[in-house]
């Protein structure tokens, strides 16, 4: 009995270990500018830094708007043609309606790529306080 006892808590015990567990423990805080600087110095190391983490990203409103259906954020960055574009999840629609051009913004994204400027997916607009 006692042995069948230990291995149900054994059991139990390493059985956590085995369970995956969310990623997002931490949150990365950035900027635009840190962002295009990381991925521009080296992609894969710029993407292997941020996976797993929520990314919060703060910065200057250039635009708000929609493409193809999504609606998005762009944020300035210290570059003459391309702003950091952040997708933004349709729920926020409502907080994203009331943003303007030239103001301070937070958002948290899930996951955040490049292509010609930083891309960020899944994001939420952080609530200010």
């Amino acid at each position: 009995m006692r042995v069948y006892v230990a291995s149900v808590f054994l059991f139990l015990g390493l059985s956590g270990f085995l369970i995956a567990q969310p990623q997002h423990s931490k949150i990365f805080k950035t900027t635009p500018d840190e962002l295009q600087e990381m991925f521009s110095e080296n992609e894969l190391a710029a993407s292997e830094k941020l996976s797993g983490k929520l990314i919060e990203i703060t910065g200057i409103i250039t635009s708000v708007g929609k493409t193809m259906g999504e609606p998005y954020v762009s944020l300035d960055i210290n570059h003459r043609f391309f702003s950091a574009t952040m997708f933004v999840k349709n729920s926020e629609i409502k907080a994203l309606s009331k943003l303007k051009k030239g103001e301070a913004i937070s958002v948290i994204c899930k996951k955040v790529s490049y292509t010609i400027s930083p891309t960020g997916e899944n994001c939420t607009i952080k609530k200010q306080k």
